[in-house]
């Protein structure tokens, strides 16, 4: 992945921002100095910097990749499925139908003569 110069600016910047902030919390004077030295590279356009930007990119679409897969996994099981058990309980009125139809087929024959205006506007 290659960036051009105004995104490897962009992502110096917010993470200089972000040593920055981490300072501020932890305050360990290394974070400082780190932040410097990104700033100082991306005045500079070192080669360190714009590699540095580069993997920091690729690692960004891994972690949101993987975040992604996550964060709509446990949506799924702790949100969505006990709010399904939850109605499903609640509302047995509404969902008994589905055990109460015990059909072998949902194939249903239609004994219909086709005309070529059926065919023109199907959906």
């Amino acid at each position: 992945m290659e960036l051009d110069r105004l995104a490897t600016l962009k992502t110096i910047n917010v993470l200089t921002m972000a040593i920055l902030i981490a300072y501020v919390v932890f305050n360990a004077q290394w974070l400082l100095w780190a932040a410097l030295l990104l700033t100082l590279g991306n005045a500079f356009e070192s080669r360190i910097t714009s590699a540095l930007a580069c993997y920091w990119m690729k690692f960004a679409t891994v972690l949101g990749a993987f975040n992604s897969r996550l964060i709509l996994t446990l949506t799924f099981y702790l949100i969505l499925t006990p709010l399904a058990i939850v109605y499903r309980i609640f509302n047995r009125s509404l969902v008994d139908h589905f055990r109460a139809n015990k059909r072998q087929s949902y194939f249903e024959d239609l004994n219909k003569n086709y005309t070529p205006a059926d065919f023109e506007k199907t959906w």
